[in-house]
């Protein structure tokens, strides 16, 4: 009787090791962050990935390297998200202690600690020249005091104005004295998002009363009741030209408006639940939605037609994007992302490799990556073209790293070697000469820079016959 041996390539824990059978080849490793990962962006340049944990830290990693270039320690609870400032020199990080904190880049030095909150900082984004930061809560801290639950906040593009919402009312700020210039009243129902047109002249307003609102900036006044959902308004997003507004409802239905006159345009009509989102692309002929019934769709602006039906997910879609040059779209729901092409709705690839659901996906900045995070505790980078992962990054402790490939070739610091060892079956061997056949120095510099790896894969490796 032939014995069927299993082979796996894993890290032995301090405290013991799990070995795993009946499964392919695979490489079970520990993350660099030891809780869920809330959010990882790309730096303006797309040099750098900023990473928040539940872990109580932020991570700065290079993406050509996937080194861990700073381990931004200081926040005492959960890290909600970590952002760049416009000029790529800082980082602000949000945390559920009651603080935000502003990071120095080059060096990973705490800058300044933003105290004052009396309650969790949910959010916090700078402004548009950099200057100033916006944190959302209570705001104690932050430009002037409001009261709290504040469920969204805005800079106006020209970094001059705030708007931010509570309960049913909205109100603009004045960045340079903290003056309140205006209460948006209006709304019956709980105000879901509010952010300004494209020129800053306009405000829009999606709330559960199951309107979207129109209001002028430098008059706060109403100009148009967007009336037509029949349920909650989730979002209200401008065009990039500013004329349109795409809103997103729990009717089932995405709908077009035109800004100057708040006429009904088109009604998106097709999903079979919740639309959680409705995104322009860039050149404002598109919009993707984003559904509870587990689709995306692609609608034509100037006629409202169904053009593409993205299906193929197990569960709801929380989000869906257009990529920098509108050819792509990135859709996440459940353990998986999906690429699909524009044009002709075609599925290009799915992204998969998290073993739980996605907190947050996007494109980099010249949209050949995609970066993704999950509950799985795990933060990957992806090739757009071929919908592989690039590589996975791990620290292990405070000196020693290791990355590795889709076929599980590896680098790392030397001490990280120590922690490689292979499974038959429930047999542990240590390899030493198999570890070196792995073994690729400066592999994200190869991957990155697309060398030929000719490293065998660890498929390729008869470990098991060679540990009898």
């Amino acid at each position: 009787m032939v014995r069927r041996t299993w082979i796996f390539l894993f890290i032995l824990l301090m405290f013991g090791y799990v070995a795993f059978a009946q499964q392919l080849p695979a490489l079970i490793l520990p993350v660099g962050h030891t809780s869920e990962i809330n959010s990882a962006q790309f730096s303006p340049d797309g040099k750098y990935i900023v990473s928040a944990s539940g872990d109580k830290t932020a991570k700065i990693w290079e993406v050509s390297s996937g080194n861990l270039l700073y381990d931004l320690k200081g926040h005492t609870d959960y890290v909600r998200l970590a952002e760049f400032s416009p000029d790529g020199k800082y980082i602000m990080s949000a945390s559920d202690d009651n603080t935000a904190k502003i990071w120095e880049v080059s060096s990973g030095k705490l800058l300044h600690n933003l105290t004052g909150h009396t309650a969790e900082v949910s959010s916090a984004e700078f402004s548009p020249n950099g200057k100033i930061i916006l944190s959302e809560r209570d705001f104690t801290d932050a430009i002037f005091e409001v009261s709290p639950q504040v469920t969204s906040a805005e800079f106006s593009p020209d970094g001059k104005y705030i708007v931010s919402a509570r309960d049913n009312t909205a109100k603009i700020w004045e960045v340079s004295s903290g003056k309140l210039l205006f209460d948006l009243t209006g709304h019956t129902s709980e105000i879901n998002s509010a952010e300004f047109s494209p020129d800053g002249k306009y405000i829009a307003s999606a709330s559960g009363d199951k309107t979207a609102k129109i209001w002028k900036v430098s008059s706060g006044k109403l100009l148009h009741d967007l009336k037509g959902h029949t349920w909650d308004v989730n979002s209200a997003e401008f065009s990039p030209d500013g004329k349109y507004i795409a809103s997103a409802s729990g009717d089932n239905t995405a709908k077009i408006w035109k800004v100057s006159s708040g006429k009904l345009l088109q009604d998106l009509k097709g999903h079979k639940g919740v639309v959680m989102s409705a995104q322009f692309s860039p050149d404002g002929k598109y919009i993707v939605s984003a559904s509870w019934d587990k689709t995306a769709k692609i609608w034509e602006v100037s006629s409202g037609k169904l053009l593409q039906d993205l299906k193929w997910y197990t569960d709801w879609v929380g989000v869906a994007k257009f990529s920098p040059d509108g050819k792509y779209i990135m859709s996440a729901g459940d353990t998986t992302a999906k690429i699909w092409e524009v044009s002709t709705g075609k599925l290009l690839h799915v992204i998969k490799g998290h073993t739980s659901w996605l907190t947050s996906a996007q494109f980099s900045p010249d949209g050949t990556s995609i970066l993704t995070t999950s509950l799985d505790n795990k933060t990957m980078l992806w090739d757009v073209a071929a919908g592989k992962m690039r590589y996975t990054r791990l620290q292990l402790n405070n000196n020693d790293w290791l990355v590795y490939d889709e076929h599980y070739r590896y680098d790392g610091s030397p001490g990280a070697r120590d922690y490689l060892y292979f499974v038959c079956g429930m047999e542990i061997v240590d390899q030493a000469q198999m570890k070196d056949a792995l073994y690729v120095p400066g592999l994200v510099e190869k991957i990155m820079s697309g060398v030929e790896i000719n490293n065998p894969r660890l498929s390729e490796l008869d470990i098991c016959q060679t540990s009898k």
